[in-house]
Parts: C-alpha cells; sequence; structure tokens
C-alpha cells in the first residue's frame, strides 16, 4: 500500500482506471485496488490480487487494513478498482470488496480487461459492451512519462531488484560471505565501522563490496546504526545499496538486510517491493524483531510520512 500524497490530473473514469498503475509502478494484472482520493490527490491506494477473499485473506483482515487507511483520509472519495482478463470473476471480486467496506463509502466501483471497462454494480457490469480504455492513452500516461517514473509491465517486474541470487549462483555466494567474514574479523572495530559508513553514504553501486555490506549488519551495532540512518531523505540511496546487499546474501546471513531493505521500501514510496520482503522476512526469520513492526505498519497503514515524525 503507497500511502504517499501525489497530485494528480484527472476527471474520467478511465483516468481513474490508470491511477494504480503510477502508484504502484506497474500494471495491475487479476488484481484489485482500493483508491482513497480526496479532491485531485490520492491518498492511499492498496492492491491485492483478485481471489483476495479465498486465498488466506479474511474479511477482517481486509477491512481492519482498509478501515485504517479509509479512517486516516477524512473526506475521501473510495474507489474500487478490478483488472482482469476475466471479467466475470473481476466483478465478484469487486462485490465482495464493496462488500467489506460498505455500498456507502464506495463512489467508484470499475472492471476493466484493459480494452474496456465497465461499471460494476451487484450481479452486473454496465453496460454490457463497456467504454473502451487504454492506460497508453490516458493522461497519466503521458503525465508519467513528463515526470520521469518508472512503470513496469507486471508486479514480478517491480519486485525482481529486491530478489535474492539465483539458486545457481547461491554456492558462490556461500562462498564470497565466508570469505568476506573472514576478511572483516581481521580488521579493527574502528576499521569496520569506517567501512560500514562508506557503504551507506556511496551514491555509487557497491559492485563486489555488497557481500562486505551485508556481513557487516549480522553486528547488531552496524544493523541498528543503518536503522538509526533510515528516514525518507536517506531511503531512495539505502534502498538501492541495501537491494544489492540482499542479492549478495545467503541465506544464513540475509534476515538482517531484508529486514532494513522491507522498511527502506516502505519509506521510498516502494510498496510492491516491501510487501515482498516482509514475505521473505517471514519465510527467513518470523520472529526477527523488525518483523513485527513491519506486519503491523502495513496493518494500521501507517504512512511514511509519520516515521521521521
Amino acid at each position: 500500500m503507497s500511502t504517499e500524497t501525489i497530485r494528480l490530473r484527472g476527471s474520467t473514469s478511465a483516468d481513474l482506471l490508470a491511477i494504480p498503475v503510477i502508484m504502484l509502478g506497474f500494471h495491475p494484472r487479476e488484481s484489485c485496488v482500493v483508491l482513497g482520493v480526496r479532491g485531485s490527490r490520492v491518498e492511499f491506494c492498496a492492491r491485492m490480487d483478485l481471489d483476495w477473499f479465498a486465498s488466506g485473506f479474511t474479511f477482517g483482515d481486509v477491512a481492519e487494513q482498509l478501515e485504517h487507511a479509509i479512517s486516516r483520509c477524512e473526506g475521501c472519495s473510495v474507489a474500487v478498482l478490478a483488472y482482469s482478463a476475466d471479467t466475470e470473476a473481476a466483478a465478484i471480486a469487486v462485490e465482495e470488496l464493496v462488500g467489506v467496506i460498505g455500498e456507502d463509502i464506495v463512489a467508484e466501483a470499475l472492471v476493466t480487461d484493459g480494452d474496456r471497462f465497465w461499471y460494476a454494480h451487484p450481479g452486473l457490469l454496465l453496460p454490457p459492451e463497456g467504454f473502451s480504455y487504454s492506460y497508453a492513452s490516458s493522461n497519466f500516461a503521458a503525465q508519467a512519462v513528463y515526470s520521469g517514473l518508472n512503470v513496469t509491465a507486471s508486479r514480478e517486474d517491480a519486485v525482481a531488484e529486491v530478489q535474492p541470487a539465483e539458486e545457481a549462483a547461491m554456492a558462490g555466494i556461500e562462498k564470497a560471505v565466508v570469505s568476506s567474514a573472514g576478511k572483516l574479523e581481521a580488521l579493527t572495530g574502528e576499521q569496520r565501522w569506517a567501512m560500514l559508513a562508506r557503504h551507506m553514504d556511496n551514491p555509487d553501486p557497491l559492485g563486489t563490496d555488497a557481500v562486505d555490506f551485508a556481513v557487516l549488519l549480522q553486528e547488531e551495532e552496524h544493523f541498528a546504526e543503518v536503522l538509526a540512518r533510515l528516514t525518507r531523505e536517506a531511503a531512495p540511496r539505502l534502498r538501492l545499496r541495501l537491494a544489492e546487499a540482499r542479492r549478495a546474501s545467503s541465506p544464513a546471513i540475509a534476515a538482517n538486510v531484508v529486514s532494513l531493505l522491507a522498511l527502506a521500501c516502505w519509506l521510498d514510496g516502494e510498496g510492491a517491493q516491501q510487501s515482498d520482503c516482509v514475505g521473505q522476512l517471514e519465510a527467513l526469520d518470523p520472529q526477527h524483531p523488525l518483523m513485527g513492526v513491519l506486519t503491523e505498519m502495513h496493518k494500521q497503514a501507517v504512512p511514511p510520512k509519520k516515521w521521521d515524525g
């Protein structure tokens, strides 16, 4: 979920369907999206799989998170949007989600297959023939290009940056981690702190130093230092460096890196990457000290602007 305020210029239902592409940074497919819009500003954007009601989520879980997001957006209009080649399935997903949120709260409910869109009503898509729709022809597509916003084709492409290395490369990474640990052990504490500072402050890619950064983060004091340095201003740079460290980490040392990366993604407005990192952390170490913080922030729909304050 992205909760950063973004100013938009649009007025049609087709424009509304284009907003999540900008907010999420990828084209949602087989997805439901809930938007909170106040005037010309999007205040929050929440995405879930089209079959959210049959994939482990409960109505209570979804309702609670959306309730928090909507309550933080006093005066917002709420829109429920579905994107799927299977328009009947999309209509069902929208109907279920509108039921969770409340019909009196939802101002607009739309379904699109990417070429046409329909207004969703209980058991119906109106009009039957739909209306023409194309993201590429929307006002927001042009705004995204003009603003230099990067939009990927899919969620998989959007989260590729925070994925671990391929399994075929893992043996080499494990050897590099052992070698790095030995090298760092031979350094003084002051030297290790200096190395950490260089890796945090360096605006350029770390390259082969990424494994050293990952190993340094295994020390509690170093982990705490990066955590303290994570602000919205620093997040864009640190997110990229932590993503490099993620790709240079073996499973044994990945949890600390992934937890900090999840936080950096949240602060940098990379909602898809944040969610993916939280899922990775849950698999790596569900008892990690940051796990509870990350899941609770997501559940409470806390906006990044609250972090620095």
